[in-house]
Formats: structure tokens, sequence, C-alpha cells
């Protein structure tokens, strides 16, 4: 609605102005009570500096003799991309998109140039494609730089994979575990409520548990919060085959992200769960439901951001260096909480070839940073 002062009295202009300052103030203080900072906040960690002018054109002038692919689907490779294609280009590099699974021959070729590609980066989803993982493995054995074989970045986006893995890799280390959780294959399991107890007990879990959609079409980030046995019932019936995972009470609803790329190391907070703090006061409902549709909850959305304590950036930062080498893998992230009562931190995800915008202010140049870095090695060695 358009309201032009001067054709109002002039006794009702100041009241409309101080009626419109008032409305302001209380947008901006609603904003930032529930969006209060950013997805890029200051306080992130970063383990190393942003790319200098003269390193970036060092880094571009590699790229610009290399041909680059991307094997995604289409809104994948959007997400990947986003705002670093028109960064890329300006520094002369393209990077070409390549439907997934391509077939063999494009591969081997370009339409413009028949030239081969010299990098390849891929997710080709959980289930990938065996075909397209055997024929990206015989192109890492010869000159075209394969980022992550599929093996591998199958391993991490495999939930019941990573959490096996990261069970087994991260026992040595002091106050640090994998969240507890079980496999939950049928609806059929959980009869009545006395046999959705037992399984929660035989499987080390207790309410309220979270859970996490396992089938093909699932979104990772698509979460169910359950209370009572009751509510394990009924989302077994939609959400199976599903990740059942202990709920964590956690400090301050923050959910620390961390950002793995090639040698690079980023530490973000972020807005983790919003309902199940009040869980440990009334485990067995909330809001009068059994369980609760969480959506999306990693929503880009910061928590009051807090100055990272260096000795829990240190625990964090070990944590990473063993992830990089338990997965062999360049680009990762994973998803940890700082538990409430024993300050143990807690690893409740882990994610390959991550939406890195999220993070970085500067994704572009530190990209390209990390492809050419990574041909160098390759080349090196």
């Amino acid at each position: 609605v358009h309201i032009d002062l001067y054709l109002m009295p002039r006794r009702v202009r100041p009241v409309l102005g101080l009626f419109g300052a008032a409305c302001l103030s209380t947008w901006v203080s609603w904003r930032r009570m529930y969006y209060p900072l950013s997805s890029k906040s200051s306080l992130d960690f970063y383990n190393l500096p942003k790319p200098s002018p003269e390193e970036t054109e060092r880094h571009a002038r590699i790229l610009r003799q290399l041909r680059i692919g991307l094997i995604a689907s289409r809104d994948k490779a959007e997400k990947i991309l986003g705002k670093t294609e028109s960064i890329l280009k300006s520094n002369g590099i393209s990077v070409d998109w390549l439907a997934a699974p391509p077939s063999p021959p494009a591969l081997e070729t370009t339409s413009n140039t028949g030239a081969a590609y010299d990098i390849l980066l891929h997710k080709i989803g959980e289930k990938g494609d065996k075909d397209m993982g055997r024929v990206l493995e015989e192109r890492g054995g010869m000159r075209c730089l394969v980022i992550d074989p599929p093996h591998l970045a199958n391993r991490a986006m495999n939930r019941i994979m990573h959490a096996k893995l990261c069970h087994e890799g991260l026992s040595d280390l002091k106050d640090v575990e994998f969240a507890a959780s079980a496999v939950l294959n049928s609806s059929n399991t959980l009869c009545n409520e006395q046999k959705a107890l037992a399984w929660l007990a035989k499987n080390g879990l207790r309410l309220p548990v979270i859970f996490k959609p396992l089938g093909p079409d699932a979104d990772p980030h698509d979460l169910c919060g359950v209370f009572n046995p009751k509510g394990l019932i009924s989302a077994a019936m939609y959400h199976t085959p599903a990740i059942v995972q202990q709920y964590i009470p956690h400090d301050a609803q923050r959910l620390y992200k961390v950002y793995i790329l090639g040698r690079e190391t980023v530490i973000t907070q972020r807005q983790s769960l919003p309902l199940l703090n009040y869980c440990d006061e009334n485990p067995q409902e909330y809001q009068g439901r059994s369980n609760w549709h969480f959506g999306r909850v990693s929503k880009d959305m910061a928590v009051h951001a807090q100055p990272l304590d260096p000795e829990f950036v240190r625990r964090l930062s070990c944590i990473a260096e063993r992830l990089r080498a338990i997965f062999g893998l360049r680009m990762l992230n994973f998803d940890a909480v700082l538990e409430r009562r024993t300050n143990r931190i807690i690893i409740v995800d882990v994610n390959y070839f991550p939406g890195y915008q999220k993070c970085f202010n500067d994704f572009g140049v530190r990209f390209m940073r990390f492809l050419a870095e990574a041909w160098l090695d390759r080349e090196q060695n």
C-alpha cells in the first residue's frame, strides 16, 4: 500500500512517521530473534586464509589449461556451482555439467573440442550407478583426475556405512563418538508399544529418538522426532526404511557444521533441532503430539553465534583430520553437537560433497585453489 504523506494533514504526518518507525523496529527485533545471523558468520573458523589475488591468478592459469566436468543431476549441479560458476568464468575457467550418469563417450570427449576431461567431479547419489562408478574408477587410473573415487564417496553417502566407519574409526578418541543409531527396515517390527520399547532397548536406544529416512528419494534433511512408543509406531508407518538415531540433549540448540575441502577446514555454528530441547522435561509428548516432523532443519540459518573456544576448535579439527583419513575423501562435511551434561562431542551426520556455499563467503576462489592443488598434487606424485 502506497501512502503519500504530503497529501495528508500535517498533524497526521508525525503520527504515521512514529507508527512506521515502531513497525520497523519491531520487525528488526523479530528478525534478529528468529534469524539472528546470516549463514556466513564472522565467527566461523577457517584454518586457511582466503587466497590472495596473486595466488588466485596462479590457480586460474593452471585451471585454464584443463577440461573440468561435473557429473550430477541438474538440481545438484545448480546447488553445487550456483554463483561460483560466474566467478570461474570471469577467471577463464569453465566447468561442464554432465547428466548423471553420462554415457562413456561423453567422458571421453567434449562436444566442442574433442579433448578428454582432465578433472572430473561427481555426486551421483548414494545408490550411484555401478557402471558409472566403474567408468570413473578406470578414468582415475588414466590421466584424468577423478576427485574422490566413487566407491569411497558412496561409503560417506550411505548412512549405515558411515555410522559403522565412524564408530570404529573414532573409538580411541577421548570424549568423541558417533550418535547411537539402528536401522529399522519395516514397520512390521513394531506391532505394539511393548515391542517398540523392546526394539529400542535391544539396539541401545531410548526415547526421544530421531527418524532419518533411507529411501532412494529421501531428503537427508527431512527428520522426524519421536517422543513415545505410540509415536515410534506411527513414524515407522511412513518413514521406513529409516535410521533411528538417539537424540542428544545439547548446548543451546547449537549445531556445529564442519566442512572439509582438500586441506581446508571450516567450522560454523547453525540452528539445531528447535523442539527436542524440551524432551528431557517431558519425554512422553510435545505439544500434545507423539512425534514431530521437522522438515528441512538445515535451512542456512544461524544461532546467536559465540566466539569459538580455541580448545574446542582444536578438538573439532582433530576429528576432521581423522574423518578425512577414515573416508579417504577430499570433500566432506560432518555435523556435531556438544552434549549438555558430559561435554562430549557427538557426531550426528556425515555428508559427501556438501553445499559449501553455505559456509564460504568466497567459495569461488577457494574452490579454484582446491582444484589447482589437487591437480598439482596429482602431477607431482
